[in-house]
């Protein structure tokens, strides 16, 4: 089975780039999407983004979810049951070993491993730090 990102949902029920094609893959599964119910609550707030953004029409808002609250009702979608503590453990434990981790920066002066203070920035996010 495979698992279908909120995001390649969503362009199920609306035009957006690429949309054509991530119907074509959803149909070359053979099977029926997954769906948890984060993919149902992610889905319903990409819709009213999008009214409140002007994008849709709040019309057009409800009736996509009612087409997909319709679309769930008859069976369109497998959904899956998620037992959401082992999940979260499970990726809580990848995260832990495969996570990234700072390689450190060679201190000329001391001649260890260190993390360079001129690399971290005030007030830098772990996306902006200046790893080495």
């Amino acid at each position: 089975m495979r698992y279908f990102d909120t995001g390649v949902l969503l362009k199920l029920y609306l035009p957006e780039p690429r949309a054509a094609e991530a119907v074509a893959y959803v149909n070359a599964s053979g099977n029926r999407p997954p769906i948890t119910p984060l993919h149902e609550l992610e889905m319903r707030s990409a819709f009213r983004q999008k009214a409140g953004r002007g994008e849709i029409t709040l019309m057009e808002c409800e009736a996509l979810i009612v087409q997909m609250e319709a679309d769930l009702s008859d069976g369109v979608y497998e959904r899956a049951a998620v037992v959401w503590p082992d999940i979260f453990a499970a990726v809580e434990s990848l995260s832990s070993e495969h996570g990234v981790i700072p390689r450190t920066v060679e201190n000329e002066s001391e001649g260890r491993g260190l993390l360079s203070k001129q690399s971290i920035r005030p007030g830098a996010s772990c996306w902006d730090v200046g790893w080495t």
